[in-house]
């Protein structure tokens, strides 16, 4: 138990003792529970707006529960909600309270006590809102009591609306109204209001019915005018106006309202009176505005009726001719009447009726046709009809199929199949009769039939191929024949070879023999059609034509045969127009004599010097063919044979006069030739154009001013594939001095000796 407690310790060793006292204080236990705070404790709102306060909401001593959040009371005008309204507090938890303010709500200082409820333990928390007034000028309509009324046509109705100032709004309100349908009179006391700001008003709409008003509900809108602004009270007021209590009456009713009777059957009819507004009579039955013959064939069983005890009409028909009456039962009560119109349908007996199409045809003689006998219900008709021929012309045979039909529901249709076979081959027309039977009901329809003499066709007595598939190679012919014989005479034999006529006569030739209309590797039709001028026959083959393979052609356009050419020059070669007449593509070998020299259409390559037998094969894979051309290639040979110079020694500053002497021994006349004079193989003149003719020579002159020292003097010919050249060497001295004369020319024949045999090393072969 909560209290405070003194314990005393005592500690002993031996004859030692000793001791102490303590406390302990014991507390109830503590109460869980939580606190609530709210922030800011004062929220200022114009009216019409909306603030926000946060609720902070802790848990002490374990609490942990479940808290819903209100406000204790709202002021006019003023509402909120809680975000969210409910919680689990175990910690620190926050809410949001939002207060909405209309703009209605009269400005002050308001208290707002939010609570907050939960685990037995409830908090409270005050917090101010003041509510300035709203800059808006306004006014709203609102319904005061019921909007929805419900009143007997004759009476009056009334419902009360209340004006109410919005801000700053302080005028006059004019009422008026609508209603939906119209057809409602009503008026305002008072008519109109003034408000002062913030203030409210009343007004009553009264709406006086007469007997006459139609009943239903109506629709009512409430407007109110200030100045330029018109409103509409959002909410409608409702009207309904119900009819007058109406006497008792009472009405009739046919079951069924329409009969249908097969004639010579009873048709029945219940008629029951109806009670209207309370109505227990008695009513009498009768006619009025009928048929005589409906009157006289009926009774009316029993001919008084009330409320629950009907009565029987029943009509006998068996005098009645068919057709469609109709008929007024007249009820009295007392003053009361009503009346009734009732429809009577009286049907003829069932019955069929039967018809054959086509009605009318023409075929040839000793021929067949199928008609279709159609047997179809009258006023419900239903059974089996058995069909005949009766009185059936001779050589005519009939046979239906089936033989009896059955009626049920809708037509049946039965196969008549007439055979001509055994009537004469002649133009003539019968008239056939055709009946149907059932019980004592008999109809009969009429066919027309006419049959014309018979032209029979030719007949093919023999064809040749006998065979109807034949197969034929390219550029060969196949022949085809026809016999025939007509009993009109000889038949005309006309011959179509895919549905094109070729040709008239007993006998046909077809020849296909490469061309476009006619060409390998194809199916034809040829077709002889054999006619009397009227009927005809046809007989048709099937020709295969059986590919024939031809050898391409070799054609060689360049070079022409007997063309001579120069050695090195290249030759073009051109087989392009070599082609296959069967449009297969070729393969091209080119042979120089027996050596290939090129498996292309068009080419070029250089031949050696000489003659040449060229030949193009051409080949489809199959079959090739070849043709040749002879070629001549002529050869020209150009060298320096000599090269002289004016000294073969020389002082510096001599001019040296240098002969090149080129000798041609070809078999040809060379192009021209570009030759170059170069010392030390630094050229020092050129010339261009020199040709020099077959079997001839030519000299040239050069000149060059001589320097010191020993010098490589060389002459190149160049047609622009091949180049040769010849070099001499020449020294050149100075010019004298003090120095002996001996050991100079011992100097001079030293340097003469090598450069001979340098030059030895270095000359080159003369080229052809």
């Amino acid at each position: 138990m909560p209290g405070t407690y003194t314990a005393t310790i005592v500690a002993t060793s031996g004859s030692i003792t000793h001791q102490t006292n303590v406390q302990l204080q014991i507390n109830p236990p503590l109460t869980p529970t939580f606190t609530l705070s709210v922030t800011p404790n004062s929220q200022t709102v114009v009216a019409g707006n909306s603030v926000s306060y946060t609720l902070t909401l802790t848990s002490q001593n374990g609490f942990n529960s479940l808290v819903s959040l209100s406000v204790t009371t709202w002021p006019s005008g003023i509402s909120g909600s809680f975000t969210p309204s409910q919680l689990t507090v175990s910690s620190t938890h926050t809410a949001t309270l939002t207060v909405n303010t209309q703009t209605t709500a009269t400005p002050g200082t308001y208290t707002i006590t939010v609570n907050a409820n939960g685990g037995s333990v409830s908090q409270s928390a005050n917090v101010q809102l003041v509510v300035n007034p709203s800059a808006i000028s306004d006014f709203a309509l609102t319904p005061v009591g019921d909007t929805q009324k419900t009143i007997t046509a004759g009476n009056s109705a009334s419902f009360q609306i209340q004006a109410t100032s919005i801000g700053t709004f302080s005028d006059t309100i004019t009422f008026s109204y609508s209603c939906t349908p119209s057809g409602l009179t009503g008026s305002f006391s008072p008519s109109s209001v003034t408000l002062t700001a913030g203030g409210t008003a009343t007004t009553t709409l009264t709406f006086t019915t007469t007997s006459s008003t139609p009943e239903g509900m109506y629709d009512i809108v409430v407007s109110g005018t200030s100045g330029a602004i018109t409103k509409d009270m959002p909410t409608h007021l409702k009207l309904t106006v119900q009819a007058p209590p109406q006497p008792p009456y009472f009405s009739l009713m046919l079951d069924p309202s329409s009969a249908t009777v097969i004639q010579g059957s009873d048709a029945t009819i219940s008629i029951a009176v109806n009670s209207h507004f309370g109505f227990t009579g008695s009513v009498t039955l009768s006619f009025v505005d009928s048929p005589t013959i409906i009157t006289e064939n009926a009774v009316f069983a029993p001919s008084v009726a009330s409320p629950g005890n009907p009565s029987t009409l029943t009509i006998d028909t068996s005098g009645i001719p068919a057709g469609t009456y109709d008929f007024v039962v007249k009820g009295t009560s007392g003053s009361l009447t009503n009346i009734t119109e009732g429809k009577l349908v009286v049907l003829n007996p069932p019955d069929f009726g039967i018809a054959a199409t086509p009605s009318s045809f023409t075929i040839d003689a000793r021929s067949s046709i199928v008609y279709n006998v159609t047997v179809g219900p009258l006023n419900g008709f239903s059974g089996a009809v058995s069909l005949s021929t009766p009185s059936l012309p001779g050589g005519i045979e009939a046979t239906f199929q089936p033989q009896v039909v059955i009626v049920a529901g809708g037509p049946a249709v039965s196969k008549l199949t007439i055979n001509t076979s055994g009537c004469p081959n002649a133009d003539t027309t019968y008239q056939i009769k055709i009946r149907g039977t059932s019980g004592a009901i008999s109809h009969e329809c009429t066919i027309s039939l006419s049959l014309r003499a018979v032209n029979k066709p030719p007949t093919i007595t023999s064809f040749q191929p006998s065979t109807i598939m034949v197969s034929v190679n390219e550029g060969s012919s196949q022949d085809f024949s026809i016999t025939a014989t007509d009993d009109g005479g000889s038949p005309t034999i006309m011959w179509y070879v895919n549905g094109l006529g070729v040709q008239n006569g007993n006998i046909y030739t077809f020849s296909p023999d490469y061309s476009a209309a006619e060409q390998s590797n194809g199916v034809y039709k040829v077709c002889a059609k054999v006619s009397d001028g009227t009927n005809y026959v046809w007989q048709n083959w099937t020709v295969s034509v059986q590919n024939v393979n031809r050898a391409p052609y070799s054609n060689i356009t360049m070079p022409s045969n007997g063309d001579t050419f120069l050695s090195g020059m290249p030759v073009s070669f051109d087989g392009t127009q070599s082609s296959d007449p069967d449009g297969d593509p070729i393969v091209y070998e080119w042979r120089d004599g027996e050596i290939p020299i090129s498996a292309e259409g068009l080419f070029e390559t250089s031949l050696t010097p000489g003659m040449h037998t060229i030949t193009l094969v051409v080949s489809d894979g199959l079959l090739s063919t070849s043709s040749s051309v002879n070629v001549f290639v002529k050869y020209y040979s150009v060298n320096v044979s000599a090269l002289n110079p004016s000294k073969m020694k020389a002082t510096v500053g001599d001019k040296i006069s240098i002969k090149a002497y080129l000798n041609n021994s070809g078999d040809a006349d060379s192009p021209d030739l570009l030759i170059r004079f170069l010392v030390d193989s630094k050229i020092v003149d050129n010339r261009t154009g020199i040709k020099v003719a077959k079997g001839s020579s030519t000299t040239l002159d050069f000149v060059w001013t001589a320097v010191k020292g020993t010098h490589i003097i060389k002459v190149e010919i160049d047609d622009g594939n091949n180049a040769n050249d010849k070099m001499i060497p020449i020294p050149v001295k100075a010019k004298p001095s003090t120095s002996t004369p001996a050991f100079e020319g011992m100097l001079t024949i030293l340097a003469f000796a090598f450069i001979c045999t340098f030059f030895v090393f270095l000359r080159k072969p003369f080229f052809k």
